[in-house]
């Protein structure tokens, strides 16, 4: 898992609803969370919308651990801390939260550790595709990490992007679901009818140009192929979308917005995506 930046507590008018764990430019934090969905038995197809869509059914009691020492509190997922040697499991017992946090840096968290940042010393937060980890220190941080895990345990949580929306903080959100703010559910209501428009268009898409079976053919591999519209006369192609490359391999090739015609170039080791060899 990865250390998020940008992260913070989320609060209106006081009222506390959930923490943003920020997000770092990397791969782990492009994956999707299909991991945590299965961990909280929440469907990746659904047609509900909103925060419905998006709400725990199930509480994963082996996989969650809260410890707190009136310093600090930690609040992580990870399965495979059930497996860990007898020495770390009485650390998790016994010891402070700091000690634990050392311990679990090094085993589980790359890209910064798991400690705070400027802009929120008392705060630091790591997660990817499959776990996360959320460490607070002071009285009212830890009264806040202590009720999102009691709404765990009665499914009561949901997890959101909330990047472009009523906070505007990008990254992944853990939220307590019956907190959400109305107006946060009906904006995620209202993109989620646009996004799955796109994912048909996207699916036409790739039925017409066969893309994606072209680039896997070619070996060419990426971390996300995220589709877009393609606003009118910007892109000369025939299709209604464009993608977002974050493609593997990137001393070669160029990350970026590209039309489907630009991309079965790249198939072919041509276009824009391919970089151009530097003259010394």
């Amino acid at each position: 898992m990865r250390k998020g930046y940008d992260h913070k507590v989320l609060e209106i008018d006081g009222v506390f609803w959930g923490f943003c764990l920020g997000a770092d430019f990397t791969s782990e934090h492009e994956w999707g969370i299909k991991g945590l969905y299965r961990s909280f038995g929440i469907p990746e197809e659904t047609k509900k919308l909103g925060v419905k869509s998006c709400k725990a059914s199930f509480f994963p009691e082996d996989e969650i651990h809260f410890k707190e020492d009136g310093k600090e509190a930690v609040l992580v997922l990870r399965r495979c801390m059930r497996y860990c040697s007898a020495d770390f499991l009485k650390l998790w017992d016994e010891g402070s939260v700091e000690d634990v946090c050392k311990v679990l840096a090094e085993l589980y968290y790359s890209g910064g550790g798991f400690g705070g940042d400027d802009k929120d010393p008392d705060l630091s937060t790591a997660w990817s595709e499959n776990d996360f980890g959320i460490r607070v220190r002071g009285d009212k941080k830890i009264a806040q990490l202590k009720e999102l895990y009691e709404a765990m345990k009665k499914k009561n949580i949901c997890f959101l992007f909330l990047g472009g929306y009523l906070i505007g903080n990008a990254g992944l959100c853990i939220c307590i679901a019956d907190k959400v703010p109305e107006e946060l559910n009906q904006q995620m209501i209202e993109k989620q009818k646009e996004d799955r428009k796109l994912k048909k268009a996207d699916e036409k898409t790739d039925a017409k140009s066969h893309l994606k079976m072209i680039l896997a053919n070619a070996g060419k591999q990426y971390f996300a192929l995220s589709p877009r519209w393609s606003p009118k006369g910007r892109n000369k192609t025939k299709y209604d979308i464009t993608y977002l490359l974050n493609p593997m391999g990137q001393d070669k090739y160029k990350w970026g917005e590209f039309t489907v015609e630009e991309l079965l170039q790249w198939a072919e080791d041509k276009g824009p995506v391919i970089m151009k060899k530097k003259i010394d």
